[in-house]
């Protein structure tokens, strides 16, 4: 649970009553795909900026990138609500 000593817990026990563990993993994997996504996208808008124009396969290939970042994103949120 993260206590440093089982008097922080028996504390912590008496005055709540209860300790919540959350596994936040998830939410950091999903953290770095959403980076990830935002990076692709900052690289695409810089060289259509630079270059006035991008490939539309690499376009293609971005937007089925970021469509499974979303789709992560719901089935995890999607998770949590069901657990709330």
């Amino acid at each position: 649970m993260g206590f440093k000593n089982m008097s922080a817990y028996i504390r912590k026990m008496a005055i709540d009553g209860y300790c919540i563990n959350i596994d936040f993993t998830a939410i950091h994997e999903l953290a770095k795909m959403m980076c990830i996504d935002s990076r692709n996208i900052n690289q695409i808008a810089k060289a259509a900026n630079t270059y006035g124009w991008v490939n539309e396969k690499v376009i293609a290939d971005m937007k089925a990138e970021h469509e499974k970042v979303l789709e992560t994103v719901k089935e995890y949120f999607d998770k949590l609500l069901e657990i709330m």
